[in-house]
């Protein structure tokens, strides 16, 4: 659903219980995937929803590491500076 821009979804998901910080084979969450695509809205769903912006993947990248447009690293700079964490920039 984060890949394929479909927010109805992921709400349906996230209503449902489903984990947004659960990692794939390669620590993949939600956000890092939707952050790749560059879905901003799903983003920002997730980020209210609990999703972690300062999750780690397998290559040790946050979300905003692979993200996918500016506007998508301005939205994860946004929530990192609002829950006082840094970015593998800042380190």
């Amino acid at each position: 659903a984060c890949i394929d821009n479909n927010l109805e979804m992921v709400e349906f998901l996230v209503k449902n219980g489903a984990d947004l910080n659960r990692g794939d084979n390669d620590g993949w969450t939600a956000l890092h995937a939707t952050s790749n695509c560059g879905f901003v809205s799903i983003a920002r769903y997730l980020i209210e929803n609990g999703a972690n912006v300062a999750a780690v993947n397998s290559d040790a990248e946050l979300p905003i590491d692979v993200a996918a447009s500016d506007d998508m690293e301005d939205l994860l700079q946004e929530y990192i500076t609002a829950q006082g964490k840094l970015t593998h920039k800042d380190q």
